[in-house]
């Protein structure tokens, strides 16, 4: 009965590593997209843990130092909220798909589609 448990765990605990190897594909490419549909520089930072957050903001038209402010406390929930509005809007698109980069399980369909789609 152990042995059954821990296969199915270590089938789990597979299954999310691949998920989240997944999503964090699919992120960095979107990045990269964005970097070069808005004309910014050195978009292989998308794949950079850290480096991908200061991306995220510069592609938003902000100085990368204001990045920094992804990483202060209560500061990055707000500034998050800015972030997420200003990006569809460097691709033609509405603030209001904001809510789609916001909701885990959309954000996964929500990032790539404007990344990707014409405006």
């Amino acid at each position: 009965m152990t042995t059954l448990l821990a296969s199915a765990a270590g089938t789990v605990a597979v299954v999310y590593v691949l998920f989240i190897l997944a999503y964090y594909v699919v992120t960095a490419i979107s990045l990269q997209k964005f970097a070069a549909r808005t004309g910014t520089t050195q978009g292989w930072t998308a794949w950079v843990p850290i480096l991908n957050v200061f991306l995220y903001v510069r592609i938003c038209g902000r100085s990368g130092w204001e990045g920094i402010l992804m990483f202060v406390p209560l500061v990055n929930i707000v500034y998050g909220i800015a972030v997420a509005i200003w990006l569809p809007r460097t691709v033609g698109r509405s603030g209001w798909w904001a809510l789609g980069l916001l909701i885990p399980p959309v954000n996964v369909f929500a990032m790539p589609y404007l990344a990707f789609s014409g405006a």
